[in-house]
C-alpha cells in the first residue's frame, strides 16, 4: 500500500468515526434534563442507553420529562460490562455531568463505573446552570445478547395495549460481545393470553419484514418476544424446548434470552422465540393458506360460516369459493378449552376478533382451533374434521377403536410425536394445557396426525406459579402430584388411559429423555441459571418483583428438575427396585 493510499484510508476511517460521533450526539441536543441524556457504547455508538427514573419500576410505559422530575433516583442498566465495551456520555454540547465530583463532557468515556454502585449526579447546561441533581445507580446485566428497538412512543403504547395492532419498529440484535448480529425493520404488536391481560410486563409479536436468522436460530420471519412474568426463573421454556429438541420433537421452536431496550429504556429480560406457524413460522411444510389466498382474491373479505355438523357440534369455516387441487395439508391445529370459540364475546374483547377470523371444530369437551390455513373452505374443514373426529372417538373408546370405522387409535396418529409430547408435558408438569398451547398438525400427503410443536411452558415445574411466597416447603420440589398426566383435555387424558400408549411413553423416557435430562441437570441447566443471574436480578428490579430473589427462584427450578429426573429414573428405569414403587402411575 502506498503512503498516499494509506493516508486516504486513514482519513476515511477518521471521517467515518467523526460522522458516527456527530450522529450519536445529535439526539442529545434537545435535552433539558436527565430525560434527554444517556450513554452510548464505544463498540457501537448505536447502542444507546437512557437513564431510567425509579418511578418507572413496575411500569412499561416510556418515560417523559415529568417522570424524571418526580424522582431523586435514576437507574442506568448497562447491557455489557466495561470489560466488553466502554461507555461514552451523551450530552448536548457544552453540558457537563458530575458523577461523585468527576466532571464529564459530551463524548467523554465514563471511568470506574461499578455495578450496583450509587453515584451523586449533577447535570449542568452550557451556561453553568444546574439542570438537575440526582442519585444514579448502575446495574450490570448478564453477558447475553441484547435487542434494541426503536419506535414512536405512541406506537409502542399501542403495541402494549392491543394484540390486534401491528406497529412499525426498527431493531438491532447484538451478540454477547457487543457486535451486531442482525438489524432491520419489523412490525410489533401485543401477544398472549393471561400474560398480556394481567401483567404490566407485556409479551409482543415481532414480525420481521424479511425472513432472517437471529442469534444463530434457523431463518424465520415471525418471532415472539416472551416476557415470562409467571416464570420466576426465566428458564423454563428454554429447558423444555432443549429437552424436546433432543428427544426428536420436530419443529420445536428455537429461542434465545435477550436484554430488551426500547428507545434506549431497559425493559427487562425477555425470550425471543420463533413463532409456531406454517406461514413464516417453525413448521416448514406446504402452506395451504398461501394457496387459498392465491385462488381466492376476496380471501380477506370473506365471511365466516358457523354450522352444526351431523353429530350436533358447531364448526366454523369461510365462504371461499375455490379449493387447491390437493387439500390434504398442511393443517396446524391448537387444542382449546370448551367454549373458547362458541362463547359470545363482547366486541371490545380481543377474542371477539380472533374467533371471527379463524376456523374451528367443536369436539364437545374441547375445541380445535385451525391456525393454518387461517381461513379454510367448507371442503377443507370437512376433510380435516373427518380425521380429527374419529381420532378423538378412538382415543375415548375403552378398546381404542373408533366405533364407526373400527380403526385403532394408532392408525390416526404418528405415535413417536404423540408419545414424546405426552412425556414432555407430563415430565415437566405443564399446568397450562387446559387453556391452549397444545398443538398438532397434518402434513400434505400423509394420513397421520402429528403432535406438536410444544409451546408455552412458563407455568410448569411447580405447583404454584403466581406467587412464590405461597409455595410451602416441599410442594415446589415434590414431584408426585404431577406423576401421571391428569389434565382436562380429553385427547391427552384419554391417551394416558391406554396401557400400550403408557408403555410406549415409558420406553421413550428410558431410551431418550432419561439420558438427556441426566446430562442437562449436570451441565446446561446450572449453566443457564448462572448465565441469567445478573439479568434476572435486574429484571426483578425493573419490574418490582418481590417474591424472593432470582437466585432462590432459579435454584428451586434446578432442584425441581433434579428431583423429577431422579423420580422418573427410579420408577421407569429401576422399576420394582425403586423406593417409589408404591407410587407408580396407574392411569387414574
Amino acid at each position: 500500500m502506498t503512503a498516499a493510499l494509506a493516508a486516504a484510508v486513514l482519513f476515511t476511517v477518521l471521517w467515518y468515526r467523526q460522522k458516527q460521533y456527530s450522529e450519536t450526539l445529535a439526539p442529545y441536543e434537545e435535552a433539558d434534563s436527565f430525560a434527554g441524556i444517556g450513554v452510548y457504547a464505544a463498540c457501537d455508538p448505536s447502542i444507546r442507553v437512557s437513564f431510567l427514573p425509579a418511578s418507572a419500576v413496575g411500569s412499561g410505559d416510556l418515560q417523559d420529562a415529568s417522570d424524571y422530575e418526580e424522582t431523586d433516583l435514576l437507574y442506568l442498566f448497562l447491557p455489557y460490562s466495561t470489560e466488553v465495551t466502554q461507555y461514552h456520555i451523551g450530552l448536548p454540547k457544552g453540558w457537563t455531568l458530575l458523577l461523585d465530583g468527576r466532571s464529564y463532557a459530551a463524548g467523554d468515556i465514563l471511568e470506574n463505573i461499578s455495578d450496583g454502585k450509587t453515584y451523586s449526579a449533577i447535570l449542568r447546561s452550557a451556561d453553568g446552570t444546574i439542570r438537575a441533581e440526582k442519585k444514579v445507580q448502575t446495574e450490570g446485566l448478564s453477558a447475553i445478547p441484547a435487542l434494541f428497538m426503536t419506535m414512536k412512543e405512541e406506537d409502542y403504547a399501542s403495541a402494549r395495549s392491543s394484540k390486534l395492532v401491528r406497529e412499525n419498529c426498527s431493531y438491532s440484535f447484538y451478540k454477547e460481545d457487543g457486535t451486531v448480529d442482525a438489524h432491520g425493520s419489523c412490525l410489533v404488536g401485543g401477544h398472549g393470553g393471561s400474560t398480556f391481560e394481567y401483567h404490566e410486563k407485556k409479551p409482543f409479536k415481532f414480525y420481521l419484514d424479511d425472513t432472517d436468522s437471529i442469534l444463530g436460530m434457523s431463518a424465520c420471519r415471525k418471532y415472539l418476544l416472551l416476557s415470562n412474568p409467571m416464570d420466576g426463573s426465566q428458564m423454563k421454556n428454554r429447558i423444555v424446548y432443549e429437552a424436546a429438541r433432543r428427544i426428536g420433537l420436530t419443529y420445536t421452536p428455537e429461542c434465545r434470552s435477550v436484554n430488551l431496550y426500547v428507545n434506549g429504556e431497559y425493559q427487562g429480560l425477555y425470550l425471543i422465540s420463533q413463532k409456531i406457524g406454517v406461514e413464516d413460522g417453525t413448521v416448514s411444510e406446504t402452506s395451504l393458506d398461501d394457496e387459498n389466498k392465491l385462488l381466492n382474491p376476496d380471501y380477506d373479505s370473506t365471511e365466516p360460516v358457523v354450522e352444526t355438523d351431523p353429530s350436533g357440534y358447531q364448526q366454523q369455516y369461510f365462504s371461499l369459493q375455490k379449493n387447491p387441487p390437493d387439500i390434504s395439508g398442511t393443517y396446524l391445529m391448537e387444542v382449546m378449552y370448551q367454549g373458547y370459540f362458541s362463547d359470545n364475546y363482547d366486541k371490545d374483547d380481543d377474542r371477539y376478533e380472533y374467533t371471527k377470523r379463524q376456523s374451528w371444530i367443536n369436539l364437545g369437551n374441547e375445541e380445535i382451533r385451525i391456525k393454518s390455513p387461517n381461513r379454510v373452505t367448507k371442503e377443507e374443514l370437512e376433510y380435516i374434521a373427518g380425521i380429527i373426529r374419529p381420532m378423538s372417538e378412538a382415543f375415548a373408546a375403552e378398546n381404542g377403536r373408533d366405533p364407526s370405522s373400527g380403526r385403532y387409535y394408532t392408525d390416526y396418529i404418528d405415535l413417536a410425536s404423540w408419545g414424546a409430547q405426552y412425556l414432555i408435558q407430563d415430565f415437566f408438569a405443564l399446568q397450562d394445557q387446559s387453556y391452549g398451547s397444545v398443538f398438532m398438525y397434518k402434513k400434505r400427503g400423509d394420513d397421520k396426525i402429528y403432535a406438536g410443536p410444544i409451546w408455552d411452558y412458563d407455568k410448569s415445574m411447580t405447583d404454584s406459579y403466581y406467587n412464590w411466597d405461597d409455595v410451602e416447603e416441599g410442594s415446589d420440589e415434590d414431584p408426585f402430584p404431577w406423576y401421571g398426566q391428569a389434565n382436562i383435555y380429553e385427547l391427552m387424558h384419554d391417551l394416558g388411559l391406554k396401557e400400550d400408549f403408557r408403555e410406549y411413553v415409558k420406553t421413550v423416557y428410558q431410551q431418550k429423555l432419561s439420558a438427556v435430562m441426566d446430562g442437562m441437570v449436570q451441565n446446561e441447566i446450572p449453566q443457564m441459571r448462572d448465565e441469567l443471574m445478573a439479568s434476572g436480578a435486574a429484571d426483578d428490579l425493573r419490574w418490582g418483583r418481590d417474591e424472593g430473589t432470582f437466585a432462590d427462584r432459579s435454584a428451586r427450578v434446578v432442584r425441581w428438575v433434579t428431583k423429577r429426573t431422579e423420580l422418573f429414573d427410579a420408577v421407569w428405569v429401576m422399576g420394582e427396585n425403586s423406593p417409589y414403587a408404591d407410587n407408580l402411575f396407574q392411569g387414574n
